[in-house]
């Protein structure tokens, strides 16, 4: 039987080696705070399992989330989510124009 489900974003067998991954700064934050997953969870509404799958790098929160966590942190975006540099695409020989 075939379902009409999507799949995760970051499952291992559907995620492609060219797909640029996120790294992330949430447990150091967190623990800074002395906060649990679960406090994390609480203030942003969300699971504690899906904490546990974004600090572990199985889950890529979606922007309206990134934000969310960005101001329990007090922080911009950019200080907690970075590209993964081996997942990152290599941009030296980009033809794009940088003046458009």
């Amino acid at each position: 039987m075939l379902y009409s489900v999507p799949m995760p974003l970051m499952n291992p067998i559907f995620t492609s080696p060219l797909e640029p991954t996120v790294d992330n700064e949430i447990r150091l934050l967190r623990t800074e705070l002395g906060w649990s997953q679960s406090e994390l969870a609480r203030r942003l509404t969300v699971s504690r399992q899906t904490v546990n799958a974004i600090e572990n790098g199985r889950y890529d929160p979606s922007l309206p989330l990134a934000f969310k966590i960005a101001r329990a942190f007090d922080r911009p975006i950019e200080a907690i989510f970075t590209e993964d540099a081996q997942t990152a695409p290599d941009t030296k020989n980009d033809e794009r124009r940088s003046d458009v």
